[in-house]
């Protein structure tokens, strides 16, 4: 109990922290700067592409409802054709299993060597969801609708995670920047 109190206390500061004053024109700052965001349609998902996806799931955690990634991998692709049709409706409905939205966050130790009890602040939170969701969404996240709209919302300064955008490139230009301008980067 007194561990949970600990980790409670040290995240409520970010959890609780207060919005800043002009949030609207921070927002209206990032429309003006980045444009008004395409709208995305969720395309369907093919069941060639979850059974694809399910694969790269293999050896994965549990969810809270007991699923492995084994499990999803051991599924032939005529049930994913199924499953697919599924997803379109729940997904047009806007409405999926709970089971899906429900998480639990555990908190690992930066250093599993340290027996030592651990200040919250020395801990790593990890949110533990539904294979199924997480199966869906990488899903989603890997169309090339999903793709391209990323590339029209995400400002040029963003790298990582987007298709030919890789943090590498962000490291790259700030390296050229510093050569050209002969300036010192700073990071904490």
């Amino acid at each position: 109990q007194e561990s949970l109190q600990a980790i409670q206390t040290f995240w409520e500061k970010y959890w609780n922290r207060p919005e800043p004053q002009n949030l609207v024109e921070i927002n209206h700052a990032w429309s003006q700067a980045c444009g008004s965001p395409a709208s995305l349609q969720i395309p369907p998902l093919t069941g060639k592409l979850l059974h694809t996806q399910a694969r790269k799931l293999q050896g994965s955690a549990a969810g809270l409802d007991g699923f492995h990634g084994d499990d999803l991998c051991m599924l032939p692709e005529p049930v994913w054709e199924i499953f697919s049709t599924l997803i379109h409706r729940w997904l047009q409905r806007g409405e999926v299993p709970t089971a899906w939205l429900h998480i639990r966050q555990i908190h690992l130790k930066d250093n599993p060597k340290d027996n030592s009890p651990s200040d919250p602040s020395k801990l790593r939170p990890i949110s533990i969801m539904s294979i199924w969701w997480r199966l869906v969404t990488s899903s989603i996240a890997k169309t090339p609708e999903v793709r391209e709209w990323i590339q029209t919302i995400a400002p040029p300064s963003s790298h990582g995670g987007i298709a030919g955008r890789e943090a590498f490139h962000g490291i790259l230009a700030l390296e050229n920047r510093w050569r050209s301008q002969k300036g010192i980067i700073v990071s904490q």
